[in-house]
């Protein structure tokens, strides 16, 4: 190998280098970052997303009369869970 060649080579193998000492870091910061924000917002997403799967389950039975429902919910144990969250 001629030392062109050398200098080359050694210069190419250090700009990788140099990217993963950005590239690192920032990965680490987005990652707490958003690991933060998941953190915090997750009881509301819980919550949110089980207003919606309720409100989904009433919404395809036939009879929506809240008798209807609430007896629908009472006699069969799979909608029981499914309400409660099982």
């Amino acid at each position: 190998m001629s030392i062109c060649q050398n200098l080359h080579l050694s210069r190419r193998g250090s700009s990788s280098v140099y990217a993963a000492l950005y590239f690192l870091p920032a990965l680490a910061l987005a990652h707490a970052v958003l690991g933060g924000l998941v953190y915090v917002a997750y009881p509301h997403l819980v919550l949110v997303l089980s207003l919606v799967s309720c409100a989904a389950h009433f919404a395809y039975k036939l009879d929506q009369s809240s008798k209807a429902l609430l007896w629908g919910c009472v006699k069969d144990s799979r909608n029981l869970v499914i309400l409660l969250g099982g």
